[in-house]
């Protein structure tokens, strides 16, 4: 057996034997991912991120019995106990601001906030000027005078915004480690792991809140909306009664009004 053929061989099966240890089997895909930030993000992962050749990525899941899996562009193996859709939540709190590059797309508004910079008077005033920025000497250092928007969301980076921002020490983008699919309890997860907290929230909510009206309008009795549904029975069981002119105690006040109305209307016609 060729070095080469023997050093994969060996990968492959210390990675099944890791991969037989864990609960939690992941991809994340790697593709573009600065290796400081690559670095950072691995320490708060409950587990271990081993980067390795896709083909022996692929040898290993397969000797492992794991198949279905999407290992992306550029795949790392995630090995974790943690639950899948918590890993998928970790990955997305935890992306890493970095500076723009000309060419990549505004995720939302580059902002330059008013206040000092740390440029002397010079060369830089006609940089700020041609980007559009107003700005004053004050205090030996240049000041932006007003909150500029460099970028809208949606439009394209250029070399000079990408300059002005890294001199600013302003880092609008976020990288970050792309959940591409998960295996755990025999079951393979992809586009699932791709969600928004804040659309769950929301969804749960509005759930809520039609479930809430359907039980009001059956009704149907629950300990949400006990109180309201007594409170509407109370109210037409009261509206009914004043109809038929029940005589009922907590009524009569209103009986009487509404005899005395009468009675004044009568004699008028009279």
């Amino acid at each position: 057996m060729r070095p080469n053929i023997e050093k994969k061989a060996k990968q492959v099966k210390e990675l099944v034997d890791l991969i037989r240890q864990y609960k939690v089997i992941g991809i994340v895909d790697i593709k573009s991912m600065p290796a400081a930030p690559f670095k950072e993000i691995k320490k708060k992962v409950p587990g271990v991120i081993k980067v390795m050749k896709k083909v022996v990525i692929e040898r290993a899941l397969k000797e492992a019995g794991i198949e279905g899996l999407d290992l992306g562009e550029m795949p790392a193996i995630l090995l974790s106990n943690e639950d899948a859709f918590k890993l998928a939540i970790l990955f997305k709190e935890n992306q890493i601001p970095v500076y723009a590059k000309a060419g990549q797309i505004a995720p939302e508004d580059i902002v330059v906030k008013a206040g000092p910079t740390p440029f002397p008077p010079g060369p830089m005033v006609s940089e700020f000027n041609k980007l559009g920025i107003k700005v004053r000497p004050q205090a030996g250092k240049l000041h932006i005078l007003q909150d500029k928007v460099l970028v809208k969301a949606g439009e394209e980076i250029n070399e000079a915004v990408a300059s002005m921002l890294m001199k600013l020490d302003i880092k609008p983008m976020k990288v970050g480690l792309k959940f591409v699919s998960a295996f755990e309890n025999g079951k393979v997860y992809t586009k699932e792991l791709d969600f928004s907290v804040e659309e769950i929230l929301t969804s749960i909510e509005t759930a809520y809140a039609d479930a809430y009206k359907l039980s009001i309008g059956l009704p149907w009795v629950t300990k949400d909306n006990v109180d309201l549904i007594i409170q509407n029975a109370y109210i037409d069981a009261k509206k009914l009664a004043l109809g038929a002119e029940i005589e009922v105690p907590e009524l009569l006040p209103e009986l009487m009004a509404k005899a005395t109305a009468q009675a004044n209307a009568l004699s008028e016609v009279i």
